[in-house]
C-alpha cells in the first residue's frame, strides 16, 4: 500500500511560496491597516449618498433603508472577497495535510482585523460585512483548492497503470 506523503518540494519552490506569501501578506497589511478609500464605493451610486448625508444632517435614521437600496455586490465588498481568497490556496501549497485550518483561522483572523480597526484606526469602518466578504473569499479559495486536489487525484488513477 503506497503512502500519503506530499511529495518533497524543491528548494526553489519553498522560495517562491516564501515570496509571495510575504508579498501578500504585505500587500494585505496595506490595504487593511492603510488609509481607506478615498470614496465611498456604494453601487447605487453618488445619489443614495448625497440623499443619505443630508438625512442624517437633519437628524433622521435611514441606514436601514439605505442598506436596503444597495442589493448590488460593491468593489469594497469584492475586493474583500478577493483579499482572501489566496489564504487557502497558498496554505496548500504550504502544508498540504493541514491547509483546511486556514478557513477558520482566517475568519478569526478576519474579526480579530476589524477589532483592531474598530479600536485603533478612527479612519476606518469596520463592519460585519467585512467579515462575511472576507470569509466568502476564505470558501472560494478552498473550493478552488478542493476542485485542484479532486482534479489532481483524478489524474492519477488514469496514470496508474492497468494490472
Amino acid at each position: 500500500m503506497r503512502s500519503r506523503r506530499a511529495p518533497r518540494t524543491t528548494k526553489a519552490a519553498r522560495l517562491a511560496l516564501a515570496v509571495a506569501a510575504i508579498v501578500y501578506l504585505a500587500v494585505g497589511a496595506w490595504l487593511v491597516f492603510g488609509p481607506p478609500p478615498g470614496e465611498t464605493s456604494r453601487a447605487v451610486g453618488d445619489g443614495v449618498q448625497l440623499a443619505e448625508d443630508r438625512l442624517i444632517q437633519d437628524g433622521s435614521r435611514v441606514d436601514v433603508a439605505v442598506d436596503r437600496l444597495d442589493s448590488r455586490v460593491t468593489s469594497e465588498e469584492v475586493n474583500n472577497l478577493l483579499l482572501f481568497l489566496p489564504v487557502p490556496i497558498l496554505a496548500s501549497l504550504a502544508s498540504p495535510r493541514w491547509w483546511w485550518l486556514s478557513v477558520p483561522l482566517g475568519v478569526a483572523a478576519s474579526i480579530g482585523i476589524e477589532a483592531v480597526q474598530r479600536r485603533y484606526l478612527d479612519q476606518r469602518s469596520p463592519t460585519w460585512n467585512d467579515v462575511r466578504w472576507n470569509s466568502a473569499g476564505l470558501l472560494v479559495g478552498a473550493a478552488l483548492v478542493v476542485a485542484a486536489m479532486l482534479a489532481l487525484s483524478v489524474v492519477r488513477q488514469l496514470r496508474r497503470p492497468v494490472t
